[in-house]
């Protein structure tokens, strides 16, 4: 169970810890995300903490290349989910997010959401290159053979 210390927001209602998400800290577009959306889930029990602050602390069991692949949830009950499974837990809890939750659970939209959300994790570039996941944007597209020549 997540304890509630004092960097654990407490949910109002309930008083219950709901989980704790774990962000890249160094990364614009997470540090923007959490600016802007972060709010209905700190009200309803869910916590933010940098990866960054979870490595040094050294209390989690997690490897930092798998820390940092993606956004991770560390729930209450002690399971991890990451990426778009960690997003849908955390919809469930927001009563106007539960439609968003059930496209990315559908069996038809999950595996396209999943890949785009890979996709972006994988892909995430910081205006000032402070990401610590390396740009593959000069990858070489698995098309790329096709429309070269010989």
């Amino acid at each position: 169970m997540v304890s509630a210390n004092s960097e654990i927001s407490i949910n109002d209602v309930s008083g219950e810890v709901l989980g704790v998400v774990f962000y890249d800290a160094d990364c614009r577009i997470c540090q923007t995300l959490l600016r802007y959306c972060a709010a209905p889930f700190r009200r309803r029990g869910f916590t933010f903490l940098p990866i960054q602050t979870a490595l040094a602390s050294g209390q989690y069991d997690r490897e930092p290349a798998e820390f940092f692949r993606e956004m991770q949830l560390l729930t209450n009950d002690s399971h991890w989910l990451g990426g778009v499974d960690a997003y849908a837990e955390m919809f469930r809890h927001v009563a106007w997010l539960r439609p968003l939750r059930y496209f990315l659970l559908n069996r038809v939209t999950r595996p396209i959401a999943a890949r785009l959300y890979s996709w972006i994790a994988n892909n995430r570039t910081c205006l000032d290159g402070r990401c610590k996941i390396p740009c593959q944007r000069n990858r070489r597209s698995k098309t790329t053979a096709f429309f070269e020549w010989p």
